[in-house]
């Protein structure tokens, strides 16, 4: 309970409360006869509640900094202020706020009273601290029935589940709910279904099933599933945080289901000193991996070496007593006062492939359908030699299929020059030496590499009991 715990240095600092921490785990379990000597059950229930505050932080420009103000030390330790405003309006831009900055330094101010403002070393830049709530539920169910079919026969089932439920896992930009897109959860669901199958064919063969599947599923910012890239436009500031901060705006909407299916049989035979023991198994594992949209602009507010007004306005900065990092800070602060645009990306990983086309489409999602196939055999004896010496040898056989996508959405290189490029193949740290394929090539394909077939493991092994009368006797 948050009653018992101290505070943070940290939070301390900043004049923040305690984060709530409580941790509620509660639970039970049930079992006993359904049918006498034929049916069994056992299951199980726990779930876990954590109310918790999270804290979170931004930096906020000063009143005076959103008016085009920036202050500074200068040399003597004074504090001094120029406005870049009127420095840029007379090295020919312009000299007033942009209507869309303006419109989020409205925004931001309106929520300044959620949080505790901090200073910083940087006059011109505070810190806004602030703690929201944040509850995590995880659902622990298990159940497992045992059957008797016969006196040779026994059958059992099982099941599990984790499942946790965390709205709120994820901060905000900024408090207050500005862009609903920020304050996102993190979700999982994971489950276990199991097959076992004993059957005593004699008393000295005896054969052993089991099965499983396991179902994995995490889900990440789902409140974004469906966004309309359209409208959705992150922006960089070169100075302070913007609403639409471009590392967190949008929250990317992930999720991926990696279902599993495996099963294992395992025959056992007893005959004089041998132990035979025969068996084999599979499994096949499906990836279902949706990325997060890709496709939308990132705008970055900034000067650079080719813009006009960088060379006037930094020789003014340099009149006025700035130092250069001094200067640099200045023209981030005007650049984002301006709305001037020093460079736009494709943001979420680039343009997404269309496999249905084969083309690149301007918004989206580059999704991933894997799927990968094993399986193994064996056989083993264990010999047993003498009352006191056990051989155990055997042979185990794996077959391993490639790890590929259905979709064909896997590249590689289309031979070995083209993985090499310009160096020739072989040309280890031979700076200069070319000659190689200028314009290496990498294909789209389903399979990147083949299936393993020869994987052969011989196994041999000694077990030896010295007899203890024998030393006890000599001693």
């Amino acid at each position: 309970n948050t009653d018992l715990n101290a505070n943070s240095w940290s939070n301390n600092a900043r004049n923040l409360p305690r984060n709530i921490v409580k941790l509620n785990d509660f639970g039970g379990s049930v079992g006993g006869a359904i049918l006498k000597n034929k049916l069994f059950f056992f299951g199980t229930y726990a779930q876990s509640i954590q109310p918790q505050s999270i804290s979170a932080s931004a930096s906020v420009l000063s009143a005076g900094a959103q008016s085009g103000l920036f202050q500074y030390k200068a040399s003597n330790g004074s504090i001094q202020g120029v406005n870049v405003l009127q420095i840029g309006s007379g090295a020919g831009g312009p000299g007033t706020l942009n209507s869309a900055i303006g419109s989020q330094f409205q925004q931001i101010n309106g929520v300044l009273g959620d949080g505790i403002l901090s200073p910083t070393s940087d006059p011109n830049i505070s810190t806004l601290n602030w703690q929201y709530a944040a509850r995590r539920t995880i659902y622990y169910p298990a159940v497992r029935f045992d059957y008797n079919v016969s006196d040779r026969v026994r059958l059992n089932v099982s099941y599990t589940q984790t499942k946790t439920v965390y709205p709120g896992a994820n901060a905000a930009v900024f408090p207050g709910g500005i862009d609903t897109t920020d304050l996102t959860s993190s979700n999982s669901n994971n489950k276990i279904a199991g097959l076992g199958i004993d059957w005593t064919i004699r008393p000295s063969l005896i054969n052993q099933f089991h099965g499983g599947y396991m179902y994995q599923y995490s889900v990440f910012d789902p409140e974004n599933e469906g966004i309309d890239l359209t409208k959705v436009f992150p922006q960089a500031w070169a100075y302070g945080t913007s609403v639409y901060a471009s590392n967190i705006y949008p929250r990317q909407p992930i999720s991926s289901y990696y279902p599993l299916l495996s099963a294992s049989d395992t025959l056992t035979w007893q005959r004089g000193k041998h132990e035979f023991i025969f068996g084999g198994g599979f499994f096949h594992e499906q990836d279902h991996y949706w990325n997060g949209p890709g496709g939308y602009p990132i705008t970055t507010l900034g000067t650079t070496s080719n813009d006009p007004i960088l060379s006037p306005f930094t020789t003014a900065l340099g009149g006025a007593g700035l130092t250069t990092s001094q200067q640099t800070s200045a023209e981030g602060l005007y650049a984002t006062l301006t709305g001037r645009v020093s460079g736009v990306n494709i943001g979420g990983g680039g343009r997404p492939l269309d496999f249905s086309t084969g083309q690149y489409k301007p918004f989206g999602s580059y999704n991933l359908d894997e799927s990968m196939f094993a399986g193994n055999m064996f056989v083993q004896d264990r010999w047993r030699v003498t009352s006191n010496l056990t051989l155990n040898f055997g042979l185990r056989w794996d077959i391993v299929g490639d790890d590929h996508d259905v979709n064909g959405a896997y590249s590689s290189p289309a031979s070995v020059a083209d993985f090499w490029g310009p160096t020739p193949v072989g040309a280890i740290f031979q700076p200069g030496t070319l000659g190689g394929v200028a314009n290496p090539q990498f294909t789209a394909k389903t399979h990147a590499y083949k299936t393993s077939w020869k994987n052969p493991q011989p196994a041999i092994a000694l077990a030896w009991s010295p007899q203890t009368e024998g030393f006890l006797g000599k001693i």
